[in-house]
Parts: C-alpha cells; sequence; structure tokens
C-alpha cells in the first residue's frame, strides 16, 4: 500500500486518500460524507458534481472514469508545490476538459444522425415539391395507361453558350402526358413542367459559370423517378470579341420584341411613360447618359425601384464618328480609347452612387454612331453595343423617330403613325417584329398631345394581343 504525507500535517505518514483529489489525509483531516473519505467540503461537492455529470453522460461517464482517475494525480502533482488557489484552478480547468471531451463524444453521433435527416429530407422535399406541381396541374381523373410509363425523346432547342448576363438552355423534347418532367443539379429542382399533347418545353434555366451536371427526369403516376438524359454544360464569362457584336436585333424564331427608351437632356415625358409601364406591368431597358442622371437623381432612382434595367448612354451624348458629316462611321480624331471608356465609366460611377445599383452591361452610342474599333474599346469595359432594328427606310425601321418635333420635316411622323407603322410590320412582315428592338425616348419637344407615349398603352396591348413576349434586353440576347 502506498504512503504519502497528509497534506495538511507534512510529519503524519499515512495511507488514506481523498476520493476526489486523490492527495494523502490523516485521521483528522478526513471527512467521512456520501461514503468516501475527503479532504475538505470542496473536494466533496466536486465529487457531487461529478456524479450528475456521470448520471446525464452515464455511458460516456462510465468510459471517462478511468482517464478521471489517471489524469487527476497527474494535475495534482503538476500543481502541488503551488499555491493553493493556483492547484484549484489547476482542477477547475480539469473539469472542463473533462466536461467538453464528454459532450464532444456524446453529441458526435447525434451530428452524425442530423447529417442523415437533413440529407433524407432534401431528397423528400424535391419529391414533394415534384408531386405538388403534378396535383395542381395535372388534369382530373386522369387514366394510367402503360404507354406513360415511356421514356422521353429528348433534343436540346438551345444550347448553353456564353451570354452577356449568363448562359441559358431550354430545353425540350417528348413525352407521354401524364408525367411530370423536371430538370435537376445536385439536390436542387431547377426547372418543371407537364407535357401536353406527347410534347415538354421546360422553362429557360441560367446557368452559372463553370460546369453543370444536370438531369432529366421524369416522375410516373406510380411514383417511379426515372433519370431520362444527363447532361453537362460548361460555360464562362463572355468574352471582348463576343461583346464587341452589335446587337440590333435577336432571334427571329422567338416572338419577342424589346421596347427601348434613350434619356438624354429632358425627362418631360418620363413620368407618364414610366406610370403606363407600371400600370401594364412591364419592365423595359432604358439607356441613360451621365447627364441625364445628374440632372434627375430622383427619376433614376424611381427607374431602378420599379425594375426597369438601365444601360449606359455616355457621358454627354458626343459624336463617335464621321456619319453626320460623310454618312461614313470613321472614328472622329478626338475619339479614343481612353475617351471612350471615360465616357462610359463616369457614367456607371455616378448611376451606382446614386441609385446604389450597378448598370447592366449594356449600352447604347449616340446618334447610333459607332464601329468595330468603338465596341471594342467598349466591351474591353464589359459592355455589349445596342442598337435598334433598322430597315432601308423608316417603314422597315423599329426607330419611332418619337425625339423629331418639327412637324414640316420628312422625319416627323405623329404618334397615331408610330402606333400604326409598328402594328402593320407585327402583321405583315414574314417574321413579325420576333426579335425587334423598338426605339423610344423619355423626352421630346413634340406639342402636348403627339408624345408618342399617347400610343403606348395600344401599342403593348397590341404586340400582346399578337402573342409577342415584351421583354428586357437581357432576355432577348439569351
Amino acid at each position: 500500500m502506498t504512503t504519502g504525507p497528509c497534506k495538511n500535517h507534512p510529519e503524519i505518514t499515512v495511507r488514506r486518500r481523498c476520493y476526489t483529489c486523490a492527495q494523502f489525509i490523516c485521521t483528522p483531516c478526513k471527512l467521512l460524507l456520501s461514503r468516501h473519505y475527503f479532504c475538505s467540503e470542496r473536494c466533496h461537492k466536486r465529487f457531487l458534481l461529478r456524479q450528475r455529470i456521470n448520471a446525464f453522460f452515464r455511458p460516456v461517464g462510465e468510459t471517462l472514469q478511468p482517464l478521471w482517475q489517471f489524469i487527476l494525480p497527474w494535475v495534482i502533482e503538476k500543481a502541488g508545490a503551488k499555491k493553493r488557489r493556483e492547484t484549484i484552478k489547476a482542477l477547475k480547468l480539469h473539469d472542463l476538459i473533462i466536461s467538453f471531451i464528454a459532450i464532444v463524444l456524446l453529441a458526435s453521433p447525434l451530428i452524425g444522425i442530423a447529417l442523415l435527416w437533413r440529407q433524407s429530407r432534401q431528397l423528400q422535399s424535391r419529391l414533394e415539391q415534384i408531386e405538388r406541381l403534378g396535383k395542381a396541374t395535372a388534369p382530373a381523373n386522369h387514366a394510367t395507361t402503360p404507354a406513360e410509363t415511356n421514356h422521353a425523346f429528348l433534343k436540346l432547342d438551345k444550347p448553353a453558350r456564353a451570354m452577356v448576363t449568363g448562359s441559358q438552355i431550354t430545353i425540350e423534347g417528348e413525352a407521354p402526358d401524364g408525367q411530370i418532367i423536371s430538370l435537376v443539379e445536385g439536390d436542387w429542382v431547377l426547372a418543371v413542367t407537364l407535357p401536353k399533347a406527347g410534347r415538354f418545353t421546360l422553362p429557360p434555366v441560367t446557368l452559372k459559370p463553370g460546369t453543370s451536371q444536370l438531369v432529366v427526369q421524369a416522375l410516373t403516376h406510380e411514383g417511379k423517378v426515372v433519370a431520362l438524359q444527363r447532361l453537362a454544360f460548361t460555360s464562362g464569362q463572355p468574352t471582348a470579341n463576343y461583346l464587341a457584336r452589335d446587337l440590333s436585333r435577336g432571334s427571329i424564331e422567338r416572338k419577342q420584341v424589346s421596347l427601348t427608351f434613350d434619356g438624354g437632356s429632358t425627362d418631360n415625358a418620363a413620368v407618364q411613360i414610366l406610370d403606363i409601364l407600371k400600370e401594364n406591368r412591364l419592365h423595359v431597358t432604358i439607356f441613360l447618359t451621365g447627364g441625364f442622371i445628374e440632372k434627375f437623381p430622383e427619376m433614376t432612382k424611381r427607374i431602378v425601384q420599379e425594375g426597369h434595367e438601365v444601360g449606359n448612354h455616355t457621358w454627354n451624348h458626343p459624336h463617335l464618328t464621321s456619319f453626320a458629316n460623310d454618312k461614313r462611321n470613321e472614328t472622329l480624331p478626338n475619339v479614343t480609347r481612353e475617351f471612350l471608356q471615360d465616357q462610359l465609366n463616369r457614367t456607371a460611377q455616378l448611376f451606382e452612387e446614386v441609385t446604389g445599383a450597378k448598370m447592366a452591361p449594356f449600352w447604347r452610342a449616340p446618334y447610333g454612331e459607332h464601329n468595330a474599333e468603338i465596341r471594342q474599346w467598349a466591351a474591353e469595359l464589359g459592355y455589349r453595343h445596342v442598337g435598334w432594328t433598322k430597315g432601308r427606310s423608316w417603314q422597315e425601321s423599329m426607330d419611332t423617330m418619337d425625339w423629331v418635333a418639327d412637324t414640316t420635316s420628312g422625319a416627323y411622323h405623329t404618334a397615331e403613325e408610330i402606333l400604326a407603322h409598328l402594328i402593320a410590320m407585327a402583321e405583315n412582315e414574314a417574321n413579325g417584329v420576333n426579335g425587334g428592338i423598338i426605339l423610344t425616348h423619355l423626352g421630346s419637344h413634340r406639342q402636348d398631345g403627339d408624345h408618342f407615349y399617347t400610343v403606348l398603352p395600344r401599342l403593348i396591348a397590341g404586340l400582346r394581343e399578337k402573342n409577342y413576349a415584351l421583354v428586357k434586353v437581357s432576355e432577348l440576347a439569351e
């Protein structure tokens, strides 16, 4: 039996130890409490605390009991030569360490169970999302037929490609009615639809830069999820060469048209235009100069707050080419890379200061004067040039010329004539105004009653009646 000097009376050699701190104690020093000997009330309280911990973490406490008994004497031995206060601190630290280890060991299986539960809930949520859509859109009393379990034939209508604001894909194909078709990436459902008359078209999906692993799958009436096709796409940021291409018309295969407005030196029609757009729940693309933003900051804020897309129209609307003089788009001598980029940067910086938002990555050259060199300079800043749909004459163009106020000019057309012209183009051309970009303005020096906004509600209604989707430039460019 090991013996040693009493902690309080070193001249006495004893065999008894304190049950908690394991130090030697003589008969006068020992306290019989809870059927054990202790050197002090403090050690007895620590013993009771340990009992409670063991009762709460019994499986872990039993495992840690040997650790408690073997490590504690070592802690006491190391701290024994120090003052009483330092010894007490060392013991408290020991208790904290033991408690922390106990909690970690107990929490580890709980964390694992929580992760498994979360994964199962994500999978269940994905299935429930698909099933809810199916119940909401499926025809009543639909009878299941064996043909409905056949796999669909898929084709990519528009493959992913690098665009100005992102890459989009639209997937369409054939599948029996009654199945629920979904596009999935990992645990996320990106798009869901139902076939009609044996065909389906999934809503457009924007891809993030990088590689996307997608799965087109079907949910049958039997509740089985069948993977129809796995797709992999790689997309990236648009290149300067891509951005340097002029955009004056979108795809003629899609019934889409963009209504665009330029804001230069005046806003005397802006309030009426924005009110009409708001009433018709229509978001458009508006090109603003730095001068407009500086002069009409509140109007600029309203444009952004109401969800419109804002492009860059340079700082002070300068001529960039010689077109006005010789009908040739030669870059003017004073127009350099530095000059153009300063025009665009100053406008974008002021716009962000006023609105707290960033401009869309589109710009429109003043007077429509631009060439490949100028567009390349703008592309270096991330801008793509957006013009408008032109033809050999006004009858083939979508420039409303609404800024012309001189009624004696051959370029002047009344608001009613502009409306009739655009509606006629939508009706008579082989592809109508598919992919068209219409140019109008937020201000004009025309007399009251002949501003273009007076016919704007009828233009919107007329195009929508002909099944045209009125979209922003960013949507037209996809």
